[in-house]
């Protein structure tokens, strides 16, 4: 359930306790919540909540399918370089070697819904490359696209994921 939010700038701002992630990063760093997108959320509605009761409950699973998904796609640009313009890149090849790299600092519940439940935005900031900070938009535990330095429009981005899956 949703507690102690204060409403700022159109949205409402906490923190989320996520055990699992807490000791997969080794790291007692609050975890930021904002709700809602559209700077109109002065309460939380049942998307929201939906949203939040599912990343609670299926902490490690919404993890596991970012890690996974970041592992490949960090391979996938990396391939099996290491070193990049005199430049060291660390080795990432399994998702263990994440948690000395990447630190979740944000989570952001959007007011786009599907199935009554809202998507999300996962920060992280990332000491793998000069791309800084990165992104995860989801629905429920699935990924539907990794951003870095921010994620421009992602309610737009939410909005046409959604009409791709209803089929609008």
């Amino acid at each position: 359930m949703l507690k102690d939010m204060e409403y700022d700038n159109g949205s409402l701002m906490g923190t989320i306790e996520l055990e699992s992630w807490k000791g997969f990063f080794a790291s007692d760093d609050p975890i930021y919540l904002v709700i809602g997108s559209n700077g109109k959320t002065s309460k939380p509605e049942k998307k929201h909540e939906a949203a939040y009761d599912y990343i609670v409950k299926n902490q490690q699973d919404v993890l596991a399918k970012i890690l996974y998904g970041y592992v490949t796609e960090f391979s996938e640009k990396r391939g099996d370089m290491n070193y990049t313009d005199n430049e060291y890149r660390p080795t990432v090849e399994t998702v263990t070697d994440l948690s000395a790299y990447l630190v979740p600092y944000c989570i952001k519940i959007l007011d786009t819904q599907r199935d009554n439940c809202s998507y999300t935005v996962i920060r992280f900031v990332s000491q793998l490359e000069s791309l800084g900070d990165v992104s995860v938009l989801m629905h429920k535990d699935r990924v539907i696209i990794f951003e870095y330095n921010g994620i421009v429009d992602i309610d737009k981005l939410a909005q046409k994921d959604c009409k791709v899956r209803i089929g609008a």
